[in-house]
């Protein structure tokens, strides 16, 4: 089942602070600076034990910089929890 883009940008904006949440859950962020939180990427193909990953509040985005992954936050949570879109936005 294809989902509509504009509803995926909806369901996106509507995490709006649950972004923050979601985020802590799956990565274990601390805070790097004012803006940035750096922590262990949660991308299952990456066994990472020292903090790698840095993510970004404003656009809801992170980057690995050891294994490259990147996504924003409910691409991150479909790939971890292993769901589809449908499931994520549950």
């Amino acid at each position: 089942m294809r989902v509509d883009e504009a509803k995926i940008r909806e369901a996106k904006e509507r995490l709006g602070d649950r972004n923050a949440e979601i985020i802590q859950e799956l990565f274990q962020m601390e805070k790097y600076d004012p803006v940035r939180k750096i922590g262990c990427c949660p991308n299952p193909a990456h066994d990472d034990y020292t903090p790698s990953c840095s993510y970004n509040p404003k656009t809801f985005a992170f980057h690995c910089f050891g294994c490259g992954w990147g996504a924003d936050v409910l691409e991150a949570w479909m790939q971890v929890e292993h769901c589809t879109f449908l499931e994520a936005c549950e």
